[in-house]
């Protein structure tokens, strides 16, 4: 297999692969990027169209938790914050949840179905910067200049 693929990448078909690959690339983020834009979900379209959205299911994957009041929080991503309706018993500032829950036009909020706290969020990030410090740490081991150009040791 690792010859085969070798040899695709060496061969006079490399270039055409390269931009099959690139075209393919800008293919799939212009599909994104129109599902993202246009797509009728999420909890702005439902502010912007409240009675159409009322009882919509919304999920929030991986948002962080900004402020928790009696019987509501508000969690933030890359908009909000965003108003829950919930028990708050055990959630914090800084916590990091998943929620499952309806739209309520009346509120403008999300009524809870179910809550997800991650516990091991932070320490998922912390293990992602080791790794980052570990790689620019080893770097000078595997590679090193000669005549002005970045080449392998060994």
């Amino acid at each position: 297999m690792l010859q085969r693929l070798e040899g695709m990448l060496t061969s006079r078909f490399a270039k055409w692969w390269g931009w099959a690959s690139a075209v393919g690339l800008l293919a799939m983020g212009a599909a994104y990027s129109d599902f993202s834009a246009n797509q009728r979900q999420g909890f702005q379209w439902c502010l912007e169209n409240s009675e159409a959205c009322q009882g919509r299911e919304i999920r929030l994957p991986v948002w962080d938790v900004v402020d928790v009041e009696t019987g509501q929080y508000a969690v933030f991503k890359a908009t909000g914050p965003i108003p829950i309706k919930a028990n708050t018993d055990g959630l914090g500032v800084g916590d990091t949840v998943s929620v499952l829950g309806h739209f309520d036009p009346h509120s403008a909020s999300i009524v809870e179905a179910s809550r997800t706290v991650h516990t091991r969020r932070p320490l998922k990030k912390a293990l992602s910067g080791l790794g980052l410090v570990l790689f620019f740490c080893g770097l000078p081991w595997c590679l090193r200049f000669r005549e002005g150009r970045l080449v392998y040791r060994g």
